[in-house]
């Protein structure tokens, strides 16, 4: 075994700690994992640019932080909105507050249960908490512990952390996060929203690890929203992993939104593994945070499956956001659509990896990709590399990207209409990003996602 370098020395100590306290839950399969997973992080160590798949992202200054681990979130209560909607809508709520405080038993983390409430004129205060074998919305922690089947099914079992350290890393710390499985044969009524929301001032460098599991049973449907959120400078980071789940015919619609504090790195994996004529929507949006990086990676692995990603990136200042996608179209009569927009400003830096890859038994695949970007000042930057993998000979696949400013003839044509130069620009913007946000069913999420952008930009 590797000996640890000292960048990785205090995830070891933080490590064997939770090791020691988490033991008696969930099984001896889960030690296994976690303890393969950080030999595995000792044995990779941090990705360097030298990588070619961090060619463009440094985690330099992430090693030089040597955070401490925070273990599980603090219950604390929430209040009656999200940090991303601007109204109620009902919905499941599990909210993650990560604060670290030092009154804890674990490694400089508040250990305690995710609140949970259920907002909405007429509708209760909790929670399914899971009896119901059909359904299950709760703590991951509690799923592992009672050791429900799906649970070892297929946690840890999607998200391959054999080559990425960070991913490993998150394995190695896996205890809490949320966890949604739908049975066979369920629409449910409404959205779950799982809100991870992080205190840096509180806990200044450390890193959490949430862990979520999604398992949508054959011809169920669900709408999920994922959502990170911090405030502040402070230096923190937050190690993210989903693994998703779809059985046959069933489908989720899928809303990642993550809007950091600008001292923070968010570190992001999303895993769907699709089984026949399932049907995945993803919408991200990203804003905020130092440093961004969000691997969403769908394997079609039934026929006829379908795919649809669709995200927005909008960076300002020095931030840095790199977002990578990949969709492997395993099985015939597949298809997928991704259109992945950014708007830059100032001295942002984004990068857009996305790459379709068609096995040979995928004939039938039909393909499209986009990558399209907005740079609003002379200083932005922006590196997009679409790519295509075909081993299959019958398939419909197309892939392009574009980066482009705003147009000076449809600002001159608003201010001939009389509108300043401050409200024409906000509208040609809110324009180029609206494909993405219309996207959103949730009213009062896109009226607040809508909101946050233009104010990010400053438009």
């Amino acid at each position: 075994m590797t000996a640890a370098s000292a960048e990785q020395q205090g995830y070891l100590e933080d490590f064997e700690k939770l090791a020691a306290r988490a033991s008696r839950n969930g099984g001896a399969w889960v030690g296994d994992l976690r303890r393969r997973a950080m030999d595995r992080f000792r044995s990779l160590g941090f990705p360097t640019t030298r990588d070619e798949e961090w060619k463009y992202t440094s985690l330099d200054a992430l090693r030089r932080a040597c955070l401490r681990t925070v273990d599980a979130p603090a219950a604390r209560p929430v209040d009656g909105s999200g940090p991303f909607e601007s109204g109620d809508w009902e919905r499941y709520e599990l909210a993650f507050p990560w604060t670290g405080r030092e009154d804890s038993t674990g490694p400089g983390g508040a250990r305690g249960g995710a609140t949970a409430k259920v907002p909405g004129k007429g509708s209760g205060r909790d929670t399914p908490d899971g009896r119901d074998e059909s359904l299950f919305i709760g703590r991951l922690a509690d799923a592992v512990e009672r050791r429900l089947p799906w649970t070892e099914a297929h946690l840890g079992r999607h998200a391959d952390h054999d080559g990425h350290a960070l991913r490993a890393l998150n394995t190695a710390f896996l205890e809490d996060g949320g966890a949604v499985r739908l049975g066979r044969g369920v629409d449910l009524d409404r959205p779950v929203h799982l809100m991870y929301v992080a205190d840096p001032g509180q806990a200044p460098n450390r890193i959490v690890h949430p862990r979520t599991l999604v398992v949508v049973g054959a011809g169920s449907r669900l709408t999920l929203v994922e959502a990170y959120a911090g405030a502040g400078d402070a230096v923190y980071c937050t190690n993210a992993v989903t693994e998703i789940v779809l059985e046959d015919d069933a489908e989720l619609d899928h809303y990642r939104l993550v809007r950091e504090g600008g001292g923070t790195f968010h570190i992001g994996t999303v895993q769907v593994h699709q089984a026949r004529n399932s049907r995945y929507r993803s919408h991200s949006v990203t804003t905020g945070g130092a440093i961004t990086r969000v691997e969403l990676n769908a394997l079609l692995d039934g026929e006829g499956a379908d795919c649809l990603l669709q995200g927005l990136y909008v960076a300002g200042g020095s931030q840095h956001v790199d977002s990578r996608t990949a969709i492997e179209h395993a099985r015939p009569h597949g298809t997928s659509r991704e259109l992945y927009k950014g708007v830059l400003n100032d001295r942002a830096r984004a990068v857009f990896n996305g790459k379709i890859v068609v096995r040979k038994e995928a004939q039938k695949t039909d393909a499209r990709q986009s990558n399209r970007n907005l740079i609003l000042s002379r200083d932005a930057e922006i590196d997009s590399k679409p790519q295509l993998e075909i081993l299959a000979d019958d398939v419909r696949c197309a892939h392009g990207t574009t980066i482009g400013q705003l147009e000076e003839d449809e600002l001159f044509y608003l201010r001939s209409r009389g509108l300043d130069a401050a409200l024409a620009r906000k509208l040609l913007v809110h324009g180029f990003a609206s494909e993405i946000l219309d996207g959103v069913a949730i009213e009062p999420l896109r009226d607040g996602l809508t909101s946050r952008v233009l104010a990010e930009l400053g438009a």
